[in-house]
């Protein structure tokens, strides 16, 4: 049986609450730093921690145990609808179908999950996932909505006054920051490399009608030197 020193024990703990970065963890525990190194050292060669970006987390399966011994707690309960549409119901079914195992697999506490037949309408089909679940934590219903992106999105719970810690509003502003720079960055490369193939293709244009111009001197010139240019030559 692996027994665990209480800084071990500490940093479970502490990232029971969420995903943390080293300093976020020692403000947490109380422990000092090359203490703490030690103890992440030995939970992540156990595999129960592990590094996402900076940020240490525990892995899926210690969450998942640590939810059905009841550490979770529900701060909010959410009902969200995710709406999927493509023309290719074949392609539509499996994304469809990939969306519900990833949410599966999501920190949340999954109250109901209902995946709608795949309807046509003109051409373009259409399915939509009605979920209703728990989350211990503001941050996680953004995470949801970031992964997600929801057509319709509804609080359940608490029904009063909501107040939400520093570190819930910080890991908010965190997953939207990332979420933001992810897509302005890909909009950014988008554009650039829409803008070196509308160089391209105006190159090659240059390209052709330059050649065009060169075949049709070459003709002109063709044309003068058959016999029958130098004879309408002579005749003048």
């Amino acid at each position: 049986m692996i027994e665990f020193s209480e800084n071990e024990i500490a940093v479970g703990k502490a990232l029971l609450e969420g995903p943390l970065d080293a300093i976020e963890l020692r403000k947490k525990t109380g422990i000092p730093a090359d203490e703490l190194i030690q103890a992440l050292k030995r939970l992540m060669n156990l595999r129960i921690v592990e590094l996402q970006g900076q940020k240490y987390k525990l892995v899926d399966r210690i969450l998942e145990k640590a939810g059905r011994a009841g550490e979770f707690k529900e701060k909010y309960r959410v009902r969200m609808i995710i709406e999927g549409s493509s023309k290719d119901p074949l392609a539509l079914e499996k994304q469809m179908n990939v969306l519900v195992d990833k949410i599966k697999q999501e920190k949340i506490l999954v109250h109901d999950l209902e995946l709608a037949e795949i309807k046509e309408d003109q051409g373009q089909y259409h399915s939509f996932i009605e979920l209703d679940f728990g989350a211990s934590s503001f941050d996680s219903v953004i995470r949801m909505i970031t992964n997600y992106g929801p057509s319709s999105i509804e609080l359940l719970e608490p029904k009063g006054p909501i107040t939400l810690t520093p570190k819930e509003v910080h890991d908010s502003f965190v997953d939207m920051a990332n979420f933001t720079h992810y897509y302005v960055g890909l909009v950014v490369n988008l554009s650039m490399q829409n803008n070196i193939l509308r160089e391209e293709l105006r190159k090659a244009k240059n390209q052709l009608r330059e050649k065009e111009l060169q075949e049709g001197s070459g003709t002109d010139e063709e044309k003068e030197s058959t016999p029958e240019a130098r004879a309408e030559e002579k005749s003048l």
